[in-house]
């Protein structure tokens, strides 16, 4: 009868206790960095963020002047101020325009930065490789190495 257990405990079972232990303090060792690896690991999130910070006061400042222009055409009235309310309006409409080129800019940026940081997020994933491969395997050979120094020779 086919027991997949006996044959997974058979191939345990044939290691060494060097060979378990490096086997254990490995797997902590991959496991532990990938998971700071995806600590680190930028998100889109951040990426938006970080560009929308960039741009917040630009934001604030022209919606505050549209808030002031919008005040200052409310108080207009009356058949005689008719062209300083079309002088007013074409403010307000000057500020939305400019609102929205700098929305449009905001959006050049982050496709340009989205480029940059997919390489970013390649590099993490890297580095989070190498450093989680690397050092068991030298681990694995040096302990061989130094384990073959104190076996007998026949």
């Amino acid at each position: 009868m086919y027991n997949p257990l006996a044959q997974t405990v058979g191939l345990f079972g044939n290691l060494s206790g060097w060979m378990r232990l490096w086997l254990v303090v490995s797997a902590a060792w991959i496991v532990s960095i990938m998971y700071i690896g995806y600590l680190w690991f930028p998100s889109d999130a951040q990426l938006k963020n970080e560009i929308y910070s960039r741009y917040a006061d630009d934001f604030r400042k022209l919606d505050s002047e549209f808030d002031q222009q919008r005040a200052i055409c409310a108080r207009l009235s009356g058949i005689e101020k008719v062209a300083e309310m079309m002088k007013c309006a074409i403010e307000s409409n000057s500020i939305k325009q400019k609102r929205s080129e700098l929305a449009e800019e905001v959006l050049k940026q982050a496709d340009l930065e989205s480029q940059y940081f997919w390489k970013s997020q390649t590099a993490v994933v890297a580095k989070a490789l190498a450093l989680a491969i690397l050092p068991p395997i030298l681990v694995l050979f040096l302990g061989t190495w130094v384990l073959k120094g104190f076996l007998k020779r026949s």
